[in-house]
């Protein structure tokens, strides 16, 4: 399933601190063969790979989704969506059109940036399959202390 919309209001926690992906009003399912699907590209530009915003016959990925979920981390790691200095999309799509990504937040862990980073390579044939990005976040919540203090830090000042 390719998602086509991921962004923070999307995932739900549950009482025992499950996250649950929610809101597939964009989803669409794939075949084993295909790697895109054919709809018109919907959904939140701040969260947006730079292919949906510019290329005319653009497609929903894997990839897109992955670049998403580049984004979700600054977002759940700071509580502020990505280019949150930008007050209009029209700022943050000309942003993306100029290849910038959202920047580096003070204090913000270096393993987390370089998996952030590599989710937002601007070819999204680059970007992490989602089988070694949930390997890489499962290794970072598991042994890094800086990671999990950072985290709790911003929840206890949001």
């Amino acid at each position: 399933i390719v998602h086509g919309s991921i962004k923070g209001c999307d995932v739900l926690i549950s009482d025992d601190g499950v996250a649950r992906l929610s809101d597939f009003g964009l989803s669409r399912l794939l075949e084993d063969s295909q790697s895109t699907t054919d709809t018109g590209v919907k959904g939140a530009t701040r969260w947006m790979a730079p292919e949906l915003l510019l290329e005319y016959s653009a497609q929903l990925s894997y990839a897109s989704d992955i670049w998403a979920c580049g984004c979700l981390l600054i977002e759940i790691s700071t509580g502020k969506p990505p280019y949150h200095t930008l007050k209009m999309e029209a700022q943050v799509m000309l942003e993306i059109y100029k290849g910038s990504h959202p920047l580096r937040p003070g204090g913000f862990p270096d393993k987390i940036w370089e998996l952030s980073t590599q989710c937002w390579q601007n070819v999204p044939q680059d970007r992490p399959t989602t089988t070694l990005l949930l390997q890489q976040v499962q290794t970072l919540l598991e042994y890094s202390e800086s990671v999990r203090v950072y985290t709790r830090n911003v929840l206890e000042h949001r």
